[in-house]
């Protein structure tokens, strides 16, 4: 169950309460806020602060994958959005995003985790967009700090 509220084109609040149910037995039940703020608007350039929040919980401990008991989130950041070229229907911007909050995860405590990403977003025409970036974060599971380091792509068409 999914919640997206726009006051404006400046501020987006989102929520989402989700049940996972496992084959395995297993449910994992989340709740998360995110909380999307324009500060800066200028012709070719726009500043978002974002915050968030979660928590989740598993019902089992002897599963073969990641699934704490209990776990909890909070998370500040700031994007930064550069249109480099337009013309008409057609763009080229690039993204960055920097955030860093806490983790904790019962019995383990709690840990800063830092994350990074870029990304380009190629618009070719009225509804076919192509979006691809990088992205680097150094999570905790279990106590263990790790390094993630990723890339995606996607392309989407129709309006």
């Amino acid at each position: 169950l999914g919640l997206d509220y726009h006051p404006s084109e400046l501020t987006r609040l989102t929520g989402d309460v989700q049940r996972f149910r496992f084959d395995d037995g297993n449910r994992r039940d989340s709740l998360a806020l995110n909380f999307d703020q324009r500060l800066l608007t200028r012709p070719h350039f726009l500043l978002n602060g974002l915050a968030s929040i979660g928590t989740s919980r598993g019902t089992r401990d002897d599963v073969p994958y990641f699934n704490p008991s209990r776990d909890r989130s909070w998370e500040i950041g700031l994007r930064a959005d550069h249109l480099a070229w337009r013309r008409y229907d057609r763009h080229f911007r690039h993204r960055l995003t920097a955030s860093a909050g806490q983790y904790w995860q019962e019995g383990f405590g709690s840990a800063w985790v830092p994350s990074l990403r870029y990304e380009h977003e190629w618009r070719f025409g009225l509804g076919k967009v192509l979006v691809y970036g990088v992205n680097w974060s150094r999570p905790v599971y279990d106590g263990q700090r790790e390094r993630h380091l990723g890339f995606d792509a996607e392309f989407r068409w129709g309006e």
